[in-house]
This record gives C-alpha cells, structure tokens and sequence, in this order.
C-alpha cells in the first residue's frame, strides 16, 4: 500500500512541477480561455492524469474486501435511515420499522418499513400523497439493504412476564 502512495505522490509531485512551468510560459500571455482550451500540453496532462487515475481504480477495486457481517438486531428495533432524505420533507430524518422476517431472521420486502419523523399522524393526507411515486423507491432500496445487513433476533420474553407478572428468581435458603 505504501508503494502505491508513494508512486501516487511523486506522479503529483511531477505534474506539479510540469504545471508551474506550463504556468510561468502563459504569465506573460494575456489570459485566453480559446488558447488554454487548444494548448496540446494541457490536453496531454488530462490524459496522463486520466490515465493515472483509472489505473488506480483498478488497483482499488481489485483488492478484496471483507464481507461486512449483518447487524443482529431485536424485532422492535427502529433503525434510522440517513442514506435518503424524505420525499415529501426533504429532512434527513427516515428511520426503518420491521414487521415481518423470514425463519434465519431476514427482513422481507413487504415487512420492511419506511417512516419518517416529521410524519403528523393525525393529518392523514400527510406524508401520503402518491406513494407509489414517492415513498416506493425508497422503501425498496431500504428493503434491499436490509436485507444484506440487517438479522433480526425475535426477543423471549418470559411467559410471566407476558401476563403482568415480574417473575423472580428463587432464593436461596
């Protein structure tokens, strides 16, 4: 990795030199954006550069990157979502509901929801209108990327705790 940067920083420290002194030929020339636009060497510079550039990102694509493992979560879990904004506010305040998830813990499509928190509840035109257009897209990709990083652990809760009960443990003697 080292050599790559060091290889990267003497390619920029050579266009740098090149460039002052392509520079130092136009001080004396009255700016012309008809002459830079014609001028071979500058055109010979792009390409360099361009050339630098994709072979670098070639490098980078090429090396192999650790699978990223999904976050486990519990099932009344709200994930927020800063990867969109909303499409009736514009705020960047989306956040993901899940409902529904298959036996090894994956959200589903239709149980993978999208809100956000400048909804108003009691307005039922809110945040509604045209979802088909507006609030479609979004919640696809939110389904999507849940389901590559999203697990969900459905939590056991005691069955005396389920009936208003706190159970205890015994005590010993």
């Amino acid at each position: 990795m080292s050599q790559e940067l060091d290889e990267a920083q003497r390619l920029i420290d050579a266009l740098n030199r090149a460039g002052n002194r392509h520079a130092a030929r136009y001080a004396a020339i009255p700016y012309s954006v008809a002459r830079l636009a014609n001028d071979t060497y500058l055109a010979k510079l792009e390409r360099v550069l361009n050339k630098a550039h994709a072979r670098l990102l070639r490098r980078w694509q090429a090396q192999p990157r650790p699978p990223i493992a999904p976050v486990v979560v519990s099932s009344d879990t709200v994930i927020a979502w800063p990867a969109e904004k909303c499409p009736y506010c514009g705020n960047n305040s989306l956040y993901i509901e899940f409902d529904e998830w298959a036996f090894d813990g994956t959200p589903t499509d239709t149980g993978t929801h999208v809100r956000c928190k400048h909804e108003d509840w009691s307005n039922p035109r809110d945040h509604s209108d045209m979802p088909y257009v507006y609030w479609m897209p979004v919640q696809v990709r939110a389904a999507r990327w849940a389901a590559q990083h999203v697990r969900i652990a459905v939590r056991h809760v005691p069955a005396a705790a389920q009936a208003g009960r706190v159970a205890t443990a015994p005590q010993e003697l």
